[in-house]
């Protein structure tokens, strides 16, 4: 009993350590975090302004919401930003992963190219990328898959894929200015990938191409996560996100529409909560498939060492 005693003390104490040393971010997360976000919602049911007395807030109820909802111009806006999300997403996953691939393995240059590849973190920013995007030199670069004959061809079928293949061509060089930091979260899953796995499935006969599906693919999957949630925040927070002037319009004529930009905000958020929501469910982890091949491949190994041993 006297032992218990003494470890739930030093269980308790422990624990206000641990609180102590967490407090500066605890508060920081009210202050910065919580009461931003408490407070954009108490804005979406007021009308706010300012006048010679301070911000004023008059009660309106849902009349934010009411007016948000019948905007046609909110619709064109999110329904702009889905489809830049989907054409975006997934060809920064898939380009990260593809270049941080090739640069894990034994080439001249490699430092080199990884920083080049790098390099648009370092300068990317709002202003540089809407010049990019408007500048001429950038413009005669831009490859204009409209009139592919692949394309065509599935145009043909489906005028929506089309569409959406097509913009990914049209803006291809600006979706790999967004793939720096991916590709150096891939190198690091990439290289803490247990080699024994490897051998095991060759081992059992596995092809390069199941080997691919079946151990690196799905390694991969925590890292995409936080990849896509990190791609998804980096995109909306730059001019290519439509709905950034729709946030701004009710503030262009003055400070009497606060509350009215605060409900597009809030909307916005939750847009964002959505696909995050559907990131982490596509992307989430099976565990029982890998904790099979980490078994497998345990067994592999300690049937190589009784080998070697012998």
């Amino acid at each position: 009993m006297a032992e218990k005693k003494k470890k739930k003390k030093l269980t308790k104490e422990d624990n206000k350590i641990a609180y102590l040393l967490l407090s500066p971010w605890l508060i920081g997360s009210v202050i910065f975090v919580l009461y931003p976000i408490v407070s954009i919602i108490y804005m979406t049911f007021n009308n706010v302004y300012s006048d010679v007395r301070g911000w004023n807030y008059d009660l309106v109820g849902l009349n934010n919401y009411v007016y948000a909802f019948t905007n046609p111009l909110f619709y064109q806006a999110a329904l702009s930003f889905i489809t830049v999300v989907l054409t975006y997403l997934p060809v920064i996953l898939i380009a990260s992963l593809l270049i941080a691939r090739l640069l894990i393995t034994d080439i001249k240059g490699k430092s080199f190219f990884r920083v080049v590849f790098f390099l648009p973190v370092l300068i990317l920013s709002d202003s540089i990328m809407g010049m990019l995007n408007e500048s001429e030199v950038t413009g005669s670069l831009l490859m204009d898959g409209s009139e592919n004959f692949i394309l065509v061809m599935i145009n043909s079928y489906s005028p929506f894929i089309s569409e959406l293949l097509s913009r990914i061509f049209s803006n291809l060089i600006s979706i790999l200015w967004f793939t720096g930091i991916p590709i150096i979260l891939f190198i690091n899953a990439l290289q803490k990938i247990d080699t024994s796995t490897y051998e095991a499935a060759k081992v059992d006969g596995a092809t390069p191409w199941q080997t691919l599906w079946k151990i690196t693919l799905p390694s991969m999957k925590s890292t995409a996560i936080v990849i896509s949630v990190f791609s998804l925040v980096q995109l909306g927070t730059f001019r290519l996100n439509p709905l950034y002037e729709l946030l701004e319009s009710p503030l262009s004529g003055g400070v009497n529409n606060v509350g009215l930009s605060a409900t597009y905000a809030f909307t916005y958020s939750l847009i964002i909560f959505v696909f995050i929501g559907l990131i982490a469910f596509i992307l989430r982890e099976k565990k029982e498939k890998t904790d099979n091949v980490y078994r497998h491949s345990m067994a592999v190994t300690r049937q190589k060492e009784d080998v070697e041993n012998d």
